[in-house]
């Protein structure tokens, strides 16, 4: 038991970039309504339903053009909780160059300076520049999801090629016990030869937080995130693996 808690302080450690300021975090109680965008684009069988450790949970990749303000086409993928994953984008529409991801109903937020919990919402491509992966963060009370956030920051870049560039949003982030300021990740130019093997598509890798349905903590949070730190960018598309899907409108049903 000492074992255990001793990686569950350790999760929460590596997390700091992901939460800020002490502040008031929305819950997704069951006997809740479903508030937000997510609950269009991606709801589960039922909301607020509680998951077990390496139950499927309905999550979807939601591609929007511009800044991410309305339409767009989603993916629908089925990570298991608390099992490291990658949803990939294969197929998408040039004008599509942000996304959001939402599980069980929970889209993707951030604070703002005042604290305020926002949507955010991040663009993939910029000009030139390519964001190749993302990875959010699922965070589970009783296997209950109760937000999803990004897990911003740049500790992957190489100085040498890589852009560390703001994703756009209104959200703001402290890496690594840094100053609060804009969200941001790193970036390739879209002539990289990374991206000419079709490396450069919208990829998430999910991580889980909290504990699920039986009380047991969530481990994949820590696990994924030293093992981004212990490649560079290129070793994390070589690495990868997971599901591919093409798109689907963002109001087809799932």
């Amino acid at each position: 038991m000492a074992a255990r808690d001793h990686g569950w302080r350790k999760a929460l450690r590596a997390l700091s970039a992901v939460l800020l300021l002490p502040a008031w975090a929305p819950s997704a109680g069951a006997a809740e309504p479903c508030e937000g965008r997510g609950c269009d684009a991606c709801m589960g069988p039922t909301f607020g339903r509680a998951l077990r450790k390496h139950e499927s949970a309905v999550a979807c990749v939601v591609l929007q053009p511009g800044d991410g303000d309305s339409g767009g086409k989603k993916a629908i993928f089925y990570p298991r909780v608390d099992e490291y994953s990658v949803m990939e984008v294969t197929q998408f529409d040039a004008d599509l160059t942000s996304l959001w991801v939402a599980v069980e109903g929970k889209g993707t937020i951030g604070q703002n300076r005042e604290l305020e919990w926002i949507d955010h919402t991040k663009r993939f491509k910029s000009g030139p520049s390519v964001v190749p992966f993302f990875t959010i963060i699922v965070h589970l009370e009783m296997g209950v999801v109760e937000r999803v956030q990004w897990d911003s920051g740049c500790s992957t870049c190489s100085a040498a090629n890589d852009a560390c560039l703001p994703d756009g949003s209104d959200a703001v982030c402290k890496p690594n016990g840094g100053q609060l300021g804009p969200c941001s990740d790193c970036a390739l130019s879209a002539g990289d030869a990374k991206c000419g093997s079709g490396a450069c598509v919208p990829r998430v890798y999910v991580a889980w937080l909290g504990t699920d349905a039986n009380g047991e903590p969530c481990t994949s949070a820590g696990k994924v995130i030293s093992r981004f730190r212990a490649y560079s960018m290129r070793g994390l598309y070589d690495s990868a693996s997971g599901s591919s899907v093409e798109l689907n409108n963002l109001d087809e049903s799932e």
